[in-house]
Protein backbone atom coordinates (compact mmCIF):
# COMPACT_ATOMS: atom_id res chain seq x y z
CA UNK A 1 0.00 0.00 0.00
CA UNK A 2 3.26 2.88 0.29
CA UNK A 3 3.32 2.43 -2.79
CA UNK A 4 -0.43 3.52 -3.78
CA UNK A 5 -0.11 6.31 -0.99
CA UNK A 6 1.92 9.15 0.19
CA UNK A 7 0.73 9.78 3.01
CA UNK A 8 1.70 6.74 5.98
CA UNK A 9 -1.27 7.78 8.01
CA UNK A 10 -3.37 5.75 5.65
CA UNK A 11 -2.07 2.76 6.23
CA UNK A 12 -3.77 2.86 9.88
CA UNK A 13 -7.54 3.00 8.66
CA UNK A 14 -7.22 1.56 5.08
CA UNK A 15 -7.70 -2.21 4.73
CA UNK A 16 -4.09 -3.09 3.01
CA UNK A 17 -5.77 -6.47 2.02
CA UNK A 18 -8.65 -4.83 -0.23
CA UNK A 19 -6.76 -2.56 -1.55
CA UNK A 20 -5.85 -4.37 -4.75
CA UNK A 21 -9.59 -5.64 -5.43
CA UNK A 22 -12.63 -4.02 -7.25
CA UNK A 23 -15.36 -3.01 -4.75
CA UNK A 24 -18.37 -5.09 -5.30
CA UNK A 25 -22.10 -5.24 -3.83
CA UNK A 26 -23.24 -7.47 -1.93
CA UNK A 27 -26.88 -7.55 -3.39
CA UNK A 28 -27.36 -9.92 -5.71
CA UNK A 29 -27.95 -8.52 -9.65
CA UNK A 30 -31.42 -10.37 -9.68
CA UNK A 31 -32.35 -8.71 -6.46
CA UNK A 32 -31.26 -5.17 -7.46
CA UNK A 33 -33.43 -5.70 -10.67
CA UNK A 34 -36.09 -6.58 -8.42
CA UNK A 35 -36.07 -3.73 -6.27
CA UNK A 36 -35.63 -1.36 -9.17
CA UNK A 37 -38.64 -2.62 -10.99
CA UNK A 38 -40.88 -2.44 -7.57
CA UNK A 39 -39.55 1.14 -7.35
CA UNK A 40 -40.34 2.26 -10.60
CA UNK A 41 -44.02 0.64 -10.61
CA UNK A 42 -44.64 2.16 -7.52
CA UNK A 43 -44.27 5.86 -9.39
CA UNK A 44 -46.45 4.62 -12.47
CA UNK A 45 -48.86 3.05 -9.93
CA UNK A 46 -49.15 7.27 -8.32
CA UNK A 47 -49.20 9.09 -11.44
CA UNK A 48 -52.15 6.88 -12.61
CA UNK A 49 -53.68 7.26 -9.37
CA UNK A 50 -53.55 11.15 -9.65
CA UNK A 51 -54.42 10.85 -13.39
CA UNK A 52 -51.01 12.13 -14.37
CA UNK A 53 -49.25 12.12 -17.22
CA UNK A 54 -45.72 12.15 -16.15
CA UNK A 55 -43.55 13.31 -13.59
CA UNK A 56 -40.33 15.41 -14.23
CA UNK A 57 -37.20 14.46 -10.76
CA UNK A 58 -34.82 16.95 -10.62
CA UNK A 59 -34.19 16.08 -6.37
CA UNK A 60 -31.24 13.44 -6.86
CA UNK A 61 -32.70 11.48 -4.26
CA UNK A 62 -36.00 10.89 -5.62
CA UNK A 63 -34.00 9.94 -9.22
CA UNK A 64 -32.46 7.42 -7.43
CA UNK A 65 -35.45 5.91 -5.62
CA UNK A 66 -37.21 6.42 -8.92
CA UNK A 67 -34.90 4.77 -11.51
CA UNK A 68 -31.82 4.00 -9.92
CA UNK A 69 -29.77 6.53 -11.55
CA UNK A 70 -27.38 8.35 -9.35
CA UNK A 71 -24.59 10.56 -10.70
CA UNK A 72 -22.74 13.61 -8.58
CA UNK A 73 -25.98 13.57 -6.21
CA UNK A 74 -24.43 15.88 -3.91
CA UNK A 75 -23.68 18.39 -6.92
CA UNK A 76 -26.99 18.01 -8.63
CA UNK A 77 -28.91 19.44 -5.58
CA UNK A 78 -28.02 22.60 -6.23
CA UNK A 79 -26.86 22.67 -9.89
CA UNK A 80 -29.84 21.18 -11.52
CA UNK A 81 -28.56 19.48 -14.74
CA UNK A 82 -30.02 16.15 -14.12
CA UNK A 83 -33.59 15.17 -14.54
CA UNK A 84 -35.92 12.48 -15.40
CA UNK A 85 -39.12 12.09 -16.58
CA UNK A 86 -41.21 9.23 -16.15
CA UNK A 87 -44.59 9.06 -17.98
CA UNK A 88 -47.70 7.49 -16.55
CA UNK A 89 -47.17 4.45 -19.62
CA UNK A 90 -44.21 3.49 -17.73
CA UNK A 91 -41.57 4.69 -19.79
CA UNK A 92 -38.67 6.65 -18.47
CA UNK A 93 -35.88 9.07 -19.88
CA UNK A 94 -33.03 9.68 -17.80
CA UNK A 95 -32.03 13.62 -18.97
CA UNK A 96 -28.40 12.48 -18.16
CA UNK A 97 -25.17 15.71 -17.55
CA UNK A 98 -23.37 15.88 -20.51
CA UNK A 99 -20.66 13.59 -21.04
CA UNK A 100 -22.19 11.25 -18.52
CA UNK A 101 -24.81 9.39 -20.38
CA UNK A 102 -22.37 6.10 -19.66
CA UNK A 103 -23.35 6.07 -16.78
CA UNK A 104 -26.85 4.69 -16.55
CA UNK A 105 -26.60 2.39 -19.83
CA UNK A 106 -27.70 -0.83 -18.94
CA UNK A 107 -30.16 0.29 -16.19
CA UNK A 108 -33.14 -1.52 -16.81
CA UNK A 109 -35.79 0.99 -15.33
CA UNK A 110 -34.21 3.82 -17.87
CA UNK A 111 -35.49 3.11 -21.62
CA UNK A 112 -34.22 6.38 -22.53
CA UNK A 113 -31.41 8.53 -22.52
CA UNK A 114 -30.88 11.66 -23.75
CA UNK A 115 -28.75 15.10 -22.61
CA UNK A 116 -29.83 17.27 -20.12
CA UNK A 117 -30.82 20.99 -21.06
CA UNK A 118 -29.84 23.45 -18.37
CA UNK A 119 -31.60 26.52 -18.54
CA UNK A 120 -31.08 27.39 -14.91
CA UNK A 121 -29.84 31.45 -14.49
CA UNK A 122 -26.05 30.02 -13.41
CA UNK A 123 -25.60 28.06 -16.94
CA UNK A 124 -27.86 29.57 -19.45
CA UNK A 125 -26.72 33.23 -18.24
CA UNK A 126 -28.19 35.78 -21.09
CA UNK A 127 -29.54 32.74 -22.77
CA UNK A 128 -32.08 31.61 -20.01
CA UNK A 129 -35.16 31.76 -22.25
CA UNK A 130 -33.85 30.46 -25.01
CA UNK A 131 -32.97 27.36 -23.39
CA UNK A 132 -35.90 27.02 -21.05
CA UNK A 133 -38.00 27.10 -24.40
CA UNK A 134 -36.24 24.15 -26.05
CA UNK A 135 -36.34 22.46 -22.32
CA UNK A 136 -39.87 23.11 -21.71
CA UNK A 137 -40.75 21.84 -25.89
CA UNK A 138 -38.55 18.63 -25.31
CA UNK A 139 -40.38 17.99 -22.19
CA UNK A 140 -44.35 18.84 -23.71
CA UNK A 141 -42.98 16.56 -26.86
CA UNK A 142 -42.15 13.39 -24.73
CA UNK A 143 -45.67 13.93 -22.69
CA UNK A 144 -47.51 14.04 -25.99
CA UNK A 145 -46.01 11.43 -27.51
CA UNK A 146 -46.53 9.16 -24.56
CA UNK A 147 -49.92 10.09 -24.58
CA UNK A 148 -50.90 13.01 -22.33
CA UNK A 149 -51.65 15.37 -24.85
CA UNK A 150 -52.97 18.03 -22.65
CA UNK A 151 -52.84 16.42 -19.26
CA UNK A 152 -51.41 17.01 -15.71
CA UNK A 153 -47.58 16.95 -14.99
CA UNK A 154 -46.21 16.06 -11.66
CA UNK A 155 -42.74 17.38 -10.72
CA UNK A 156 -40.92 17.64 -7.60
CA UNK A 157 -39.09 20.33 -7.47
CA UNK A 158 -38.46 23.28 -10.42
CA UNK A 159 -38.02 26.93 -10.63
CA UNK A 160 -41.32 28.63 -11.53
CA UNK A 161 -40.17 29.34 -14.80
CA UNK A 162 -40.25 25.88 -15.36
CA UNK A 163 -43.84 25.67 -14.29
CA UNK A 164 -44.80 28.61 -16.50
CA UNK A 165 -43.32 27.00 -19.11
CA UNK A 166 -45.17 24.05 -18.83
CA UNK A 167 -48.27 25.56 -18.07
CA UNK A 168 -47.92 28.02 -21.43
CA UNK A 169 -47.85 24.80 -23.62
CA UNK A 170 -50.71 23.96 -22.04
CA UNK A 171 -50.18 21.41 -18.90
CA UNK A 172 -51.82 21.72 -15.32
CA UNK A 173 -48.40 21.26 -12.97
CA UNK A 174 -49.15 19.53 -9.98
CA UNK A 175 -46.72 18.98 -7.14
CA UNK A 176 -45.06 15.35 -7.26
Amino acid sequence: MAAVFKDTRKRAYLNAEGADKPLRSPVPIETLKRARAFRKARVVAQLKKHDCAAIILYDPCNIRHAIDASNMQVWMLHNPSHYAAISADGHAVDFEYKGSEHIVRGIETIDEIRPARNWFYMSGGSRQQERLTLWADEIADLVRERGGAKGRIAVDKVEWLGVDALRARGFTVVEG
